[in-house]
């Protein structure tokens, strides 16, 4: 079954779709690990790739591994977007 949305912010919900395709899972919550979740250094890159392609934003490795969560990333990014 898919993941819930209901309650997830859009920034959210995009790094969700992000992190379905990199993974190629559907079932995996807002608050775990990438790398947990099953996901690999090169899944980053795509990740990175993704961010930058679907949500205009550029994100680095470092910010990746520093915010492996969707709702880390996603807080990150919501963040800096207000500044």
């Amino acid at each position: 079954p898919p993941v819930p949305t209901t309650g997830l912010s859009t920034t959210e919900q995009q790094l969700q779709e992000i992190w379905r395709m990199v993974l190629q899972k559907a079932e995996f919550k807002v608050t775990d690990n990438f790398f947990d979740a099953g996901g690999r250094s090169m899944g980053l890159v795509r990740v990175a790739a993704l961010v930058q392609e679907r949500l205009g934003r550029k994100v680095s490795l470092v910010t990746l591994f520093s915010h492996p969560t969707i709702r880390g990333l996603a807080a990150k990014l919501d963040a800096e977007g207000r500044q």
